[in-house]
């Protein structure tokens, strides 16, 4: 049987409706294959306790902890003074002052309850297997206690509504800080749970609109209900000569008796109340409700009963011929009171003044179980009052309200536990693993396209997809056309700047402590080292991270080569594996002692095969040849040396074309180089384009001449149509170049790529079969399957 971890702060011997929900789940989970394990707090001062509740539990593991809030410190402090039931400081203390008393403390008055209890969960989850986590509501602490152990446990999280936290008008706080940090807690619980239950659909609507951006898959509405086994063997007797109306519970918030009262006492000026009517009030209440009831002119109809044990509470529902509900008409219309659902099992007429548009209004009026009105509406109170008093006297009131009919088995008790274990079981099994991917550019280039292509073959059901990055880029709508979330940080610079650096960091930092990611991984060397140290202090799970290309190369000065090694061994020391594109930076790594081998994998780069292949026709080679290129104007891809090769060539020979495709800060000066020349029809520079396969199907001859690379994904994608390949002799390059499919060039001789360029007519049959053998080889090396392959293996362990 698999452990839950079931969290509540209100547990049996604690009486009344607010404790049964836990204690009928942990009643009957265990006959679906859930051992409960419960964590609250020890005895409280509390309105009602009841030991029959804690009967049916008895073999429940329970843990009890101490506690620093109101209720607990009041129930010592009591205990110690031994203080007389007269002098019940809460029972005695004016409202007023209860409620300041209440909202003084952030989020509510257990709060001290959160240190004890998160301790004692941790403990629990390390010494057993706990599956899961639940916590119920209210107090709205202990879902912050169910959330600080399930994520320092790495454990799910299910969150059980009760009742709203925000979404009722009643609601008040002390301060607009009270507020904010309220709905800061409970947007960051929301986010963080795996499920969220709601006690009614209204409710579940409320909490949908208040949070848009939580995923709305994971709200579900389970209502409370009745124990059918606590209504055996309780045996009654109506007194048939009595009309009994009967409230069970209490009176809080907007909640009171004074409208029914005053109805009642204006039946009684009219001489309307027979005297075998007999309202009672089952509970304990405080003073202003107490003396409320208590009205002098009233007494010979108003009974006030002491709260009892449930099975005694049942014993008097059954002994009723009318149930009592009361709610505030402002703020019930989201509400279905826990007693509804006994009621509906004592089947007995009802008789609810509560918002007539509410949801228990529905219940009543579909089922024809009883009478509704508003709260304040005093002439209906008294209408209805008169019309069960008629019935009654007529001996109809079962022919009126008929109950004994009526299917009400979907609210057992029973039935409810076997629907919570099936939440349990589905949010265990195929709870989505959150995974934030981070880039630095929002561009569409090599480290991007990769992402893109590895987000692309990950299940959408398995896995929920988070993406961040500078924002206002192509990258951005492809995020989001592809059903992704992006989320923009724009104080990440692709220059070093200590002040905006530490700005990103922190924003990284608290994006992954709001979401609670599963796997964080990291795309280049700037991103690398932010993202991976924010997303350790978020405590994430798993930490990966692709090295596109180291961040130091040969065209540094030492001291700077010096210090990126440092930072990339810093940067190692916060991740669990790092993910290589090709051999050489893996070995490089190993040799500079940047990270352990066993912390090390090399992934090529994926491509998919493109559908329309490239044929090279060598009688058109002696006609024209196209050159292209597809790479960004910066110093890395080396564009003016391309360039002036391209002038050389195009001044000798009159067959050449150049086509190279890509924007960045070098492109006007190329251009310019190639306007002074008179080489614009020659030497075409379109900027960027998004069709790629489009233009390379233009080229004949791939070429990339750059100083450093990963392992690029536009030479992969010239490979992938049956291009050959002029590249520069550098790592990356030459794990993907050969003699086989192209030709190598080292970087430091722009002659020798000039004489290949221009020597490629008299070798068009040579070069041709360098194209198909570039096609060959991304079939047997490189393909998309292969690379995404591995990546899911990585995050699946």
């Amino acid at each position: 049987m698999n452990n839950i971890l079931m969290i509540s702060y209100f547990f049996p011997p604690l009486g009344g409706p607010g404790v049964q929900r836990i204690q009928k789940f942990v009643r009957y989970l265990p006959q679906n294959g859930w051992n409960p394990i419960v964590l609250t707090v020890k005895n409280i001062k509390y309105v009602a306790y009841d030991y029959s509740l804690w009967d049916d539990i008895k073999n429940t593991e329970v843990h009890r902890t101490e506690s620093a809030d109101l209720m607990r410190i009041l129930y010592r402090y009591e205990k110690t003074k031994k203080t007389p039931e007269n002098n019940d400081v809460y029972k005695f203390t004016n409202s007023k002052i209860r409620d300041f008393v209440r909202n003084i403390f952030p989020i509510d008055p257990q709060i001290g309850w959160l240190p004890f209890a998160v301790k004692k969960g941790i403990e629990i989850c390390r010494t057993q297997k706990i599956e899961v986590v639940y916590a119920t509501l209210t107090p709205f602490s202990s879902v912050i206690v169910g959330y600080y152990i399930a994520k320092r446990c790495k454990k799910k999280l299910i969150l059980d509504y009760r009742d709203l936290w925000q979404g009722k008008t009643a609601t008040e706080y002390l301060t607009n800080w009270h507020k904010r940090f309220s709905i800061f807690w409970e947007s960051k619980v929301l986010q963080f749970a795996s499920k969220v239950i709601i006690n009614t659909r209204t409710s579940e609507k409320i909490i949908k609109e208040l949070y848009p951006d939580i995923s709305q898959n994971k709200f579900t509405v389970l209502h409370n209900g009745f124990d059918k086994n606590d209504f055996k063997d309780v045996t009654s007797v109506s007194d048939n000569k009595k009309l009994i109306f009967t409230f069970t519970g209490g009176f809080y918030e907007e909640r009171t008796p004074e409208y029914f009262l005053n109805a009642l006492l204006q039946l009684k000026e009219e001489n309307l109340i027979p005297d075998h009517v007999e309202f009672r009030f089952i509970g304990n209440y405080v003073r202003e409700i107490e003396e409320m009831l208590s009205i002098k002119v009233l007494q010979k109809w108003i009974k006030i009963i002491p709260q009892v044990e449930h099975k005694k509470s049942i014993k008097y529902l059954l002994e009723s011929d009318i149930l009592l509900i009361f709610l505030a008409s402002q703020n019930s219309h989201f509400v279905i009171p826990a007693k509804l659902f006994e009621y509906l099992a004592a089947r007995k007429p009802i008789f609810a003044m509560i918002s007539p548009q509410g949801e228990s209004a529905d219940i009543i009026k579909q089922n024809n179980i009883g009478e509704v009105c508003a709260p304040e509406d005093v002439a209906s109170i008294k209408k209805i009052i008169l019309k069960f008093i008629k019935y009654h006297q007529e001996k109809k009131l079962s022919e009126k309200y008929d109950l004994k009919k009526k299917d009400f088995s979907k609210y057992e008790r029973s039935f409810q536990a076997k629907r919570l274990s099936e939440i349990i079981i589905e949010t265990c099994a195929s709870e989505k693993k959150k995974i934030l991917h981070i880039q630095l550019l929002p561009l569409l280039s090599g480290a991007q396209n990769m992402m893109l292509n590895l987000l692309e073959g990950l299940d959408k059901d398995k896995y929920e997809i988070y993406v961040i990055a500078k924002p206002d880029g192509p990258l951005v709508q492809k995020v989001i056309d592809s059903g992704y979330h992006f989320i923009p940080v724009s104080s990440l610079r692709r220059e070093i700047s200590p002040f905006w650096d530490f700005i990103a960091l922190f924003k990284i930092f608290w994006i992954c402590k709001k979401y609670n990611f599963d796997i964080v991984h990291t795309h280049s060397s700037k991103t690398g080292f932010l993202g991976r140290i924010a997303a350790r202090f978020a405590h994430i799970p798993k930490i990966y991270h692709t090295m596109h290309g180291f961040s130091f190369h040969d065209f540094q000065s030492i001291w700077l080569r010096i210090f990126y090694i440092t930072l990339e061994k810093i940067g190692a020391k916060f991740c669990d594996k790092i993910i290589f594109v090709n051999n050489h930076d893996r070995i490089t790594s190993s040799k500079l002692k940047i990270i352990s081998s066993q912390k090390a994998q090399t992934i090529y780069n994926g491509i998919k095969l493109a559908q329309i292949k490239k044929s090279i026709n060598c009688a058109k080679w002696n006609e024209k040849i196209v050159i292209g290129s597809i790479a960004r104007f910066e110093d890395q891809k080396n564009m003016i040396k391309v360039v002036e090769s391209a002038i050389k060539i195009c001044q000798k020979s009159d067959i050449f074309q150049f086509i190279f495709i890509g924007d960045g800060e070098h492109l006007n000066e190329c251009k310019n180089m190639i306007k002074v020349k008179n080489l614009t029809e020659r030497i075409i520079l379109p900027g960027w384009k998004n069709n790629v396969y489009d233009w390379l199907l233009k080229f004949d001859v791939f070429l990339l001449y750059s100083k450093w690379e990963g392992l690029p994904i536009s030479i992969l994608e010239a490979m992938s149509i049956g291009l050959p390949i002029i590249a520069s002799n550098i790592k990356g390059n030459n794990e993907l170049v050969d003699d086989e499919n192209g030709g190598l060039i080292d970087i430091n001789e722009p002659q020798k790529l000039v004489n290949t360029i221009l020597e490629l007519p008299q070798n068009c049959e040579k070069w041709q079969i360098k194209g198909k053998n570039s096609l060959q080889k991304v079939k047997d090396k490189f393909l998309m399957d292969n690379f995404r392959k591995e990546y899911v293996r990585i995050y699946d362990n």
